[in-house]
């Protein structure tokens, strides 16, 4: 199932939208394994029609949480990592983790 705008635009309705935004973004990468791009996809149509329409308060929470999905906010704020399982690694970083273990191998002394 792909996210919409429509899913997410609820959220702003809050008292704190842009805490409110950022749970249910979570919720969405964790609990139900959307990908990355799909809910930044949704999430900047969103902010594109807040745009088009001068709500420029529920833009900025969008904006806001769309900074914390790639992690440019506090650390402690940051979904840069949500939702992802090693097994989401590209094949060939895991190949290159893979050979770096390798290696750590070769340098302890034998005996």
């Amino acid at each position: 199932m792909t996210p919409t705008a429509q899913e997410f635009a609820d959220k702003l309705e809050s008292a704190d939208p842009v805490d409110s935004l950022r749970e249910e973004v979570r919720r969405r990468l964790i609990r139900e394994g959307w990908s990355r791009e799909a809910v930044m996809g949704a999430l900047e149509d969103l902010r594109e029609a807040l745009s088009e329409d001068q709500q420029l308060n529920a833009e900025d929470a969008v904006l806001v949480v769309m900074d914390h999905m790639v992690g440019w906010c506090n650390p402690l704020w940051s979904l840069a990592n949500e939702g992802f399982s090693e097994s989401d690694e590209d094949p060939d970083d895991q190949a290159e983790h893979e050979d770096d273990e390798d290696d750590e191998d070769d340098l302890e002394p034998d005996g």
